[in-house]
């Protein structure tokens, strides 16, 4: 054959094969360099960073490295005891008492002229006692004169029947407005009015939502600005049932009293109101720290540096603040309150066999 031929025919040959070659490189069927430095970054997350499962007395623990504990963002907080008692939620509002305020001051007005009127009357009273007893022994005051000094005298006497008449009719107008418990608490109760009309208290109108009433007995209950923590609230006294409603919820309504702190006039608050005296010992679980599976309540505990357990919620009760318990849980564990989710779904997956793995 001629060589020219045979040296075409290699060329031909050749560039076939490059060809092929390339397309295949191009699909990534063989991209053996790759593949090696991908299986060794692989090798390399599997040494720096493991979570795999293991059956410790009868419970799931799911075993998560330090390194990716710390990508995760996983993070817990310590159990506290606390003593519970069963509340009923209900809201209260701080009340705007201008209305009280003028009334103050009208009542304490109308007290000083009282007290005028008082003084005129025994001065006038006593003035015609001394010209009568004077005609009486010497005959030198006229009879016009004891007549001034009684018509005197009994004009002082309407004036103060008449300051009286106005105190009376101004104690009905706060009987009406406010109910006659607060009202003579108010009237009554010096120091009770001086630390409401000082803004030392201020006046609280409680509303218990639908047809619940206040539980018989009841002299305080706990009060918070509105989203702060439970444990937050200050006391709140009682003083009487309310002679109106509060226009935005629909419900029974009471009187209380509470230090005025730095509330506000007119905002609405968390109030507590417990049912009972008597109060339980033990947990609260946070609410972020729940997790629902097959229908049941769940929290991760961490039990060690790199282990993490499931465990249900067994009996508890759902509580403004969390999640109540008075059993399973022990002051001073540490409960995942952010990743718990993710301890879920890391547990179930290597709990699934690999495709590859023996049957």
């Amino acid at each position: 054959m001629n060589p020219i031929y045979k040296l075409i025919g290699l060329i031909i040959l050749l560039v076939t094969v490059l060809l092929v070659f390339n397309n295949i490189a191009d699909k990534g069927i063989l991209p053996l360099a790759e593949f090696m430095s991908e299986h060794d970054d692989m090798n390399d997350e599997v040494k720096t960073g493991r979570s795999a499962i293991e059956i410790i007395d009868g419970q799931v623990a799911v075993f998560i490295d330090e390194q990716i504990q710390e990508k995760a963002n996983i993070q817990t907080v310590s159990l506290e005891s606390i003593e519970y008692r069963n509340e009923i939620h209900a809201y209260a509002r701080v009340l705007d008492i201008q209305s009280l305020l003028d009334w103050r001051s009208h009542y304490r007005a109308i007290q000083t002229e009282k007290k005028i009127a008082e003084s005129a009357v025994q001065v006038s009273r006593q003035e015609f006692e001394r010209l009568q007893m004077l005609r009486s022994e010497a005959s030198n005051i006229s009879e016009r004169q004891l007549q001034q000094a009684r018509l005197l005298w009994m004009n002082d006497q309407s004036k103060l029947d008449a300051t009286q008449d106005k105190l009376k009719d101004i104690r009905i107008q706060l009987l009406q407005e406010w109910g006659s418990r607060l009202a003579e608490k108010l009237m009554e109760d010096e120091e009770f009015s001086r630390q409401l009309f000082e803004r030392k208290s201020v006046l609280l109108l409680v509303t218990l939502e639908g047809s619940t009433e206040l539980p018989d007995n009841t002299d305080k209950l706990f009060i918070s600005e509105q989203g702060k923590s439970r444990k937050l609230a200050q006391e709140a006294y009682f003083i009487s049932s309310a002679v109106f409603p509060d226009n935005q919820i629909y419900g029974q309504t009471y009187f209380f009293h509470t230090p005025a702190a730095s509330l506000r006039t007119g905002v609405y608050l968390d109030a507590w109101i417990p049912e009972n005296s008597e109060s339980t010992p033990g947990i609260y679980i946070p609410p972020a720290a729940v997790i629902w599976y097959a229908d049941k309540p769940w929290v991760y505990v961490k039990t060690g540096t790199e282990t993490f357990m499931r465990r249900d919620l067994d009996v508890y009760t759902v509580a403004r603040e969390g999640w109540f318990v008075k059993q399973g849980f022990r002051a001073g564990e540490q409960i995942v309150v952010h990743g718990a989710q993710m301890l879920l779904s890391e547990e179930f997956r290597w709990s699934i066999p690999d495709e590859d793995d023996d049957p």
